[in-house]
């Protein structure tokens, strides 16, 4: 990929360990790398790697599957610990934060089953499941409930989803990626969103999105998000971090096309 002068002068300040990082960020990007400078600051500091692994389903058939979403089908999870397994031999020691998002179901897809009911199957699963060594496996849910107790010193408190889709809700519809979702999710319509009107589901996920941004980085600090959905043009620019109004710091070691 090319770089420009920012992102060749934050590569060349990189210290030897963060730089072996990125060699293999590097090699093994299939894109092009969103905020060059802020993933060698994150390389710098402490890195957490974090991916996530989308549920099976939609709105007509209110079915909870006996697996973890798509990160965990066999070809992708074999290919996450290849890249895993890259990054430690040159020194990364933390594990990697996989988030299953339990809420999507009612939030996006407006199942009538209970949240509850949701969030008890997807963790008895998760206890069934032969988890990979060096994985952080967490419902979002739960990391979301856990935020009061995980920030990091000095961090203003997020405020709770219900909070924040009110406040966002009002002017959302009028960015460039809600506008690119709507063209996306309109050209699927076997997501099957009921009754519900294109243009509420598409503000809803872009409303969920950037809250998952929010309480990721009032939670983590040097977060790197390992792309795990496509189209990469369409689904980069959801992840964006409110707290500094800059994109999120993203790669791509997986294929487009799974």
């Amino acid at each position: 990929m090319e770089y420009d002068t920012c992102d060749r002068r934050a590569i060349k300040r990189l210290s030897g360990s963060a730089r072996a990082l990125f060699e293999v960020i590097e090699r093994e990007e299939k894109g092009e790398i969103i905020n060059v400078p802020g993933v060698c600051s994150a390389l710098q500091g402490d890195p957490n790697f974090v991916a996530f692994s989308c549920i099976y389903g939609d709105g007509k058939r209110e079915l909870l599957e006996n697996n973890l979403g798509m990160v965990f089908a066999a070809n992708l999870r074999a290919k996450m610990d290849g890249f895993l397994s890259q990054l430690k031999i040159v020194g990364y020691k933390n594990q990697l934060l996989v988030i299953i998002d339990d809420t999507e179901p009612l939030r996006f897809w407006k199942w009538e089953t209970t949240q509850e009911e949701i969030t008890t199957w997807l963790t008895m699963v998760i206890e069934d499941t032969d988890i990979p060594s060096g994985w952080n496996v967490r419902l979002w849910s739960d990391v979301e409930r856990g935020c009061k107790e995980m920030f990091n010193s000095g961090t203003r408190q997020p405020p709770s989803y219900e909070e924040f889709y009110a406040a966002e809700s009002a002017t959302i519809t009028q960015s460039v990626p809600y506008h690119n979702l709507f063209q996306h999710i309109k050209a699927f319509p076997n997501k099957g969103l009921k009754d519900v009107p294109v243009c509420e589901a598409v503000a809803g996920k872009l409303i969920q999105y950037k809250y998952e941004c929010l309480a990721l980085n009032s939670m983590l600090s040097d977060i790197i998000i390992i792309q795990t959905e496509t189209p990469w043009e369409v689904k980069d620019p959801l992840f964006r971090n409110p707290l500094k109004d800059s994109p999120m710091n993203i790669i791509h070691p997986f294929e487009r096309w799974r």
